[in-house]
């Protein structure tokens, strides 16, 4: 197989058994590559990744996850998780809570850096908008499901101890 060239990325395989790939997706401030890894269970997988990845990077559109807000990481969630394993109307009853509810209250805040004080006023804000109270847990459940994959340290602790009395 030929080298890849300059910004192709890399896939290897691991000694676990499954494929992964790095990309460089940018620079920081002290001028130093941003890598972002992709992991797949195939090479083929691994290498469908990476070309979306590439995509996104040359034209403009990546966003480093661990700065996207609450909304653009709630529709990659919808559209990359959730879509192809539920059923049509759970599909679409997401979608609704999603785009009413959580996109409404919190879509502006970045995803790593939501905290307790924030989910609580999320959930004041949905009681106090006349939601009952079976409702606004469907809400939270919905929001803690997405906010479950890791992208950025601590994320997961704060929803993960956050008490479902909070909405009660």
């Amino acid at each position: 197989m030929a080298k890849r060239g300059q910004g192709e990325g890399t896939i290897s395989k691991r000694p676990d058994g499954a494929w992964w790939a790095r990309i460089t997706a940018g620079r920081d401030a002290q001028g130093r590559q941003k890598r972002k890894a992709l992991y797949g269970k195939t090479r083929k997988e691994v290498q469908e990744k990476l070309t979306a990845a590439l995509n996104e990077v040359n034209t403009g559109t990546y966003i480093e996850l661990s700065k996207m807000t609450v909304e653009q990481w709630m529709e990659v969630w919808d559209r990359d998780y959730k879509k192809n394993i539920l059923k049509i109307k759970t599909t679409m009853s997401y979608e609704f809570y999603i785009a009413v509810d959580i996109i409404l209250f919190v879509g502006t805040h970045k995803r790593c850096e939501l905290r307790a004080d924030i989910l609580q006023k999320f959930v004041n804000d949905l009681l106090q908008k006349g939601l009952k109270p079976s409702t606004t847990e469907r809400t939270v459940i919905i929001l803690k499901s997405a906010m479950a994959i890791r992208i950025c340290k601590g994320a997961g602790r704060t929803l993960r101890n956050w008490k479902k009395s909070a909405w009660r």
